[in-house]
């Protein structure tokens, strides 16, 4: 016997539609199975073990976090209207472009008898792993062509 305590067929599907239903209200995972009474590691279990489980799961999760962004989306307009300067600020940031925050790059170039060391070490403003990466390349691609201008 694995030691897990055993939940009656009968029972996990009721424990499955009461977590689809929480999570359908609020989209916190561990919130949920801590109501039901389960671990999140057995939520993930029955998740991987049960695509529609998987599919309600995922539906819920999509119509709750739309509900809470737009109650969140809510409040930053009331709080603009009470001429909150962070919520402006945080307003024209994500939602107008001359407002985004300006990526920028930190890199350091070596030159040993021409051949240049390009160490890139630092990636503001960059939202995500690929962002990064992204920047990275361009700017590594700018900075030799710049060199090769200079000393070709």
């Amino acid at each position: 016997m694995s030691g897990r305590p055993h939940i009656s067929e009968k029972e996990k599907e009721k424990k499955k539609k009461l977590l689809i239903d929480l999570l359908f209200k609020m989209p916190i995972v561990e919130t949920a199975c801590q109501k039901v009474g389960i671990t999140r590691m057995m939520f993930y279990r029955w998740k991987e073990d049960d695509s529609d489980f998987t599919e309600a799961i995922e539906d819920a999760l999509s119509v709750s976090r739309e509900r809470t962004n737009d109650l969140a989306e809510s409040q930053i307009i009331n709080k603009i209207k009470d001429d909150h300067f962070g919520a402006c600020t945080f307003w024209l940031r994500n939602n107008c472009k001359r407002y985004h925050a300006k990526k920028a790059i930190t890199a350091e170039v070596e030159n040993t008898n021409k051949h240049f060391n390009i160490t890139i070490s630092e990636a503001r403003g960059a939202n995500n792993i690929d962002d990064i990466r992204k920047l990275k390349t361009q700017t590594r691609g700018k900075i030799e062509k710049v060199l090769g201008l200079i000393f070709n």
